[in-house]
């Protein structure tokens, strides 16, 4: 090793680390000029003797300093290092991909049911044909552009954010089809919906049908069953909000610091959704942030109440109802 070193630190392709020295010119003394002088004989070119001994320097270029055993060693710990932090990181990344595919089946669920609801629905009574064959177009639509968009959550961990299709939306009509999705797919759950004053807003609608519909979901599982859950949207400073509120147990002030994280232990654990690996509202709130909004959630007087904060669009203001 001279001008430099190399480390290798995974078996990923080009997983180096290299190090470069400048070189350092070096004057050489020698005793007389170390050149052989050779003279013409008789007999051809013959060596002879030095003619003289003075010093003779010659300026060496082309080399470094040479690495010394501590900076070897050096080298070598920084390689371990390096290994460890691969090694995290290939872990990372099979949990990335698992993630994605449990984000996929988590979010294929509500479509799923709706379909299999219209198909049952149809079997009873041929008449609702035209309104089912709507349902079911809108539902395996929506499934589509999910599984190709929970694709990108890979992204969000790797620090790069969501690619959204951002347009101006009438939110109303948005949450008026979501409802009617939800409603198509579990009938015996009451759902109350005021949303006409939702408002526009600049958003990505397949992303915002996400939050949406994993709100609602998570209503529907953790809420108290046979009471209602409410979705109510109106205009507060000029911001478009919306409020999930379903019945049920309070929320601990464990459970809500970590409400937004995926694999959540209450999640793991939770007897009315065991399929279920905590990853709905960590979905809202990156997808919700990604706009630029804001998600909370409080528990009181017997009712857990998510808020959506998405930034609004030039229109009419409307105070909410307290739910």
């Amino acid at each position: 090793l001279r001008g430099n070193a190399a480390v290798r630190f995974s078996p990923e392709p080009n997983s180096y680390v290299m190090w470069f020295r400048r070189e350092e010119i070096d004057a050489v003394r020698w005793a007389g000029r170390p050149d052989k002088v050779t003279v013409q004989g008789p007999n051809g070119p013959r060596l002879s003797p030095r003619g003289s001994f003075a010093e003779w320097k010659q300026m060496v270029h082309g080399r470094s300093a040479p690495w010394e055993e501590a900076e070897r060693e050096t080298l070598e710990e920084f390689r371990r290092s390096l290994r460890e932090i691969a090694a995290l990181k290939m872990q990372e990344e099979v949990r990335t991909r698992e993630t994605m595919l449990a984000m996929l089946g988590h979010d294929l669920r509500n479509p799923l049911q709706a379909i299999t609801m219209a198909g049952e629905m149809l079997r009873l009574d041929g008449s609702q044909a035209p309104r089912v064959h709507k349902q079911i177009a809108s539902s395996t639509g929506r499934m589509s552009r999910l599984i190709s968009h929970v694709l990108e959550v890979s992204r969000l961990q790797a620090g790069l954010g969501l690619a959204l299709d951002l347009k101006r939306l009438d939110l109303s009509i948005l949450l008026e089809e979501l409802v009617a999705e939800s409603r198509a797919a579990y009938p015996g759950t009451e759902i109350h919906a005021d949303v006409a004053a939702a408002g526009d807003a600049q958003v990505d609608s397949d992303r915002i049908a996400q939050v949406i519909s994993n709100l609602l979901s998570n209503a529907r599982q953790h809420g108290t069953p046979g009471k209602e859950i409410r979705i109510v949207a109106g205009r507060e400073a000029g911001d478009s909000v919306i409020r999930v509120t379903n019945y049920g147990q309070p929320l601990s002030k464990v459970a809500m610091k970590s409400l937004f994280e995926p694999f959540k232990r209450a999640s793991l654990d939770n007897p009315n959704n065991p399929s279920g690996m905590g990853l709905g509202l960590y979905i809202v709130a990156s997808i919700v942030r990604e706009h630029g909004g804001s998600i909370c959630a409080e528990s009181r007087d017997g009712l857990v109440i998510f808020t959506v904060t998405l930034p609004g669009m030039p229109g009419s203001p409307r105070p909410f109802a307290e739910p």
